[in-house]
């Protein structure tokens, strides 16, 4: 259940990075260098990246309540799904945030 709040932690940074309340920073956001270009790619990148956390997070969910009727090995299936669910959606939305910036500007 951790992880997917995480996920929804992460999908809400990166909403507030695309709408311009967090501004290019070295703590939060995507880490990625096509994204630090300018505000405007920044905004871009993470507007893009949106689509992909958010299908996570809806995954994640779905996991959690598939799997914890399972005990320990739902646990820890879970828990590996929901680990390669956030990884995924943060390598798809920078790929698909740099499309976007590269696009776009």
């Amino acid at each position: 259940m951790m992880l997917a709040a995480l996920i929804v932690v992460i999908t809400i940074v990166v909403v507030l990075c695309a709408v311009g309340r967090i501004q290019r920073n070295p703590l939060v956001g995507i880490r990625v260098a096509t994204f630090f270009a300018s505000e405007e790619a920044w905004k871009v990148g993470h507007r893009a990246a949106i689509i992909p956390l958010v299908v996570a997070a809806v995954l994640s969910f779905g996991v959690v309540a598939l799997v914890s009727s399972f005990a320990e090995v739902g646990d820890i299936a879970g828990t590996l799904i929901n680990c390669g669910l956030l990884l995924a959606s943060v390598i798809w939305g920078a790929v698909r945030g740099s499309h976007a910036i590269r696009r776009q500007l």
